[in-house]
Formats: structure tokens, C-alpha cells, sequence
């Protein structure tokens, strides 16, 4: 049944829109590809994409519930974005590198090669 069926978008929701705003956009320089007029927003990931939206009646907050897992080809340049944004992470290292970090609201961004 959804063998046909790909993930397009992923969705937070915040308690803080601006907060959000200012992490993804400016400390991990995303490109916000669409903006809705009450201050929802969509993120540009590639082949899918991150929307951010207000808690509210229909979108209950459930902060840190999810991860997402970027593939990176090189985490001495995102550690180096993460440390001169003062952005707090953890650098894993073992049979596979990672680097992980927390948006405003709690969810996990993992980077790995």
C-alpha cells in the first residue's frame, strides 16, 4: 500500500515560531522555501522538506519526539558552523561519526557521514 508513497515533509511544531525561525535560518543557514501569514513555515531540505508550525488546537506540541538524520560528507565543517554560531552540540565518535545538537523546541538534528 505505501510502497509508492515517499516522505515530502516533515513537520515540528513549536512553541515559539521565532525562536525556531532564528535557529534553523540563521544558525544552520536553511532556506526557507514557502511562509504562511500566520508565521508557519516550510524549510527547504533537499528532497524533502521541514515545516515548523505554531502549537495550537489542531497541532498539540510534543517537543524533542522526533530526530532528523542529515547526511553530511564533512562534520569538521558543520562543527565548526556549530561552534562559531555558539550553537551547543556533541561530537560521537566510534564506528560511525555523528554530531548531534537540539533545536529550540527539543528535537534532535544528527549529522553523520
Amino acid at each position: 500500500m505505501l510502497g509508492a508513497a515517499k516522505i515530502k515533509t516533515i513537520t515540528f511544531v513549536t512553541k515559539d515560531l521565532a525562536r525556531s525561525r532564528d535557529f534553523y535560518v540563521n544558525r544552520l543557514s536553511c532556506r526557507i522555501a514557502e511562509e504562511a501569514p500566520e508565521g508557519d513555515f516550510m524549510i527547504d531540505l533537499g528532497a524533502l522538506q521541514l515545516s515548523i508550525v505554531s502549537e495550537s488546537e489542531h497541532h498539540p506540541y510534543r517537543g524533542g519526539g522526533a530526530f532528523l538524520f542529515f547526511e553530511a560528507s564533512k562534520l569538521d565543517e558543520i562543527e565548526t558552523v556549530l561552534k562559531e554560531q555558539g550553537t551547543p552540540y556533541k561530537r560521537i565518535t566510534g564506528r560511525r561519526d555523528f554530531i548531534t545538537t537540539h533545536d529550540p523546541d527539543g528535537y534532535e538534528l544528527l549529522f553523520g557521514v
